[in-house]
């Protein structure tokens, strides 16, 4: 039998006195968790997703 886990990853990013604010936010099957980090140009949607895919998991996440 396989069993395959669903995550839903939801990004807000946002300008805050002059930087890029990215919000990760995780809803799993253990609940629910936030991480935060700066950019300091406006993000692409490239670098949006390569943060994702190498630092979300690992991230701090409160």
């Amino acid at each position: 039998m396989i069993i395959m886990k669903q995550a839903m990853i939801k990004i807000t990013v946002l300008l805050k006195n002059s930087l890029w604010i990215a919000l990760f936010e995780r809803t799993d099957d253990k609940g629910y968790a936030v991480a935060r980090t700066v950019f300091g140009d406006e993000p692409t949607a490239p670098e949006l997703y390569e943060f994702i895919s190498t630092h979300f998991l690992p991230a701090q996440i409160y």
